[in-house]
């Protein structure tokens, strides 16, 4: 009797199988859009763990992170990291069903964010790009509605050992990369130069004000 107790309970069940395997999708951007019609089609469907699951595929490794960012980096960075993709893949896929349903969202589109002219990247998508030991194609996804531009932007996926990855907020923390210097732009009405200025007017003499109080912080007159 013993014997049997102990048999029954020294058998696990083997852990199941992961949802997406290795190559399951390709490297294309086609490829991602793919993979997240799957998680938008589950997400109509309610079926919270099959988006779950789904998502689940975006976590690296260790080493994964490491090779994009670099030892200092992705050792410093990888107890956050861990904490991000955990809420992204959680609460998040519950998240993402609400909104599909709230929202009645029914497309994804993916833009590859290292091939943007650098005024159209965000503060963290040049910092990311700055920090990238090699140089991958690196997308954003946004899940929206066909009739619209914007929708839920996720950040940020690369292609890694034949699973999509995401980095997610990584950028954040991230040093800084100054965004491109703004043109001057002459003010409304300003003659054109012509080469030549026009002569001085004579300065009029300032004429006596009476002091006033300055205003309170924080209000306006």
């Amino acid at each position: 009797m013993l014997l049997l107790v102990g048999a029954v309970v020294g058998c696990k069940r083997p852990p199941p199988e992961p949802v997406v395997k290795a190559g399951m999708y390709q490297s294309s951007p086609e490829e991602l859009g793919r993979l997240w019609h799957d998680i938008l089609a589950a997400c109509k469907a309610d079926d919270r763990n099959r988006v779950h699951e789904l998502m689940r595929s975006f976590v690296m490794t260790q080493p994964e992170l490491t090779s994009l960012l670099g030892p200092t980096q992705g050792q410093a960075l990888w107890a956050r990291y861990q904490a991000m993709l955990g809420s992204l893949v959680n609460a998040g896929a519950v998240e993402l069903v609400a909104h599909v349903y709230e929202k009645k969202y029914d497309d994804i589109s993916v833009t590859r964010i290292d091939q943007l002219p650098v005024a159209e990247q965000t503060d963290t998508d040049r910092a990311l790009l700055a920090a990238l030991v090699n140089k991958p194609p690196i997308y954003t996804v946004r899940v929206k509605r066909k009739t619209e531009a914007k929708g839920l932007r996720y950040d940020f996926f690369v292609y890694l050992d034949g699973y999509w990855r995401s980095g997610n907020l990584i950028g954040k923390f991230l040093p800084a990369v100054p965004g491109p210097a703004a043109e001057p732009v002459a003010p409304a009405g300003a003659p054109v130069d012509a080469g030549v200025a026009p002569p001085a007017a004579p300065t009029p003499a300032p004429a006596a004000v009476a002091d006033k109080p300055a205003a309170a912080p924080g209000s306006e007159k």
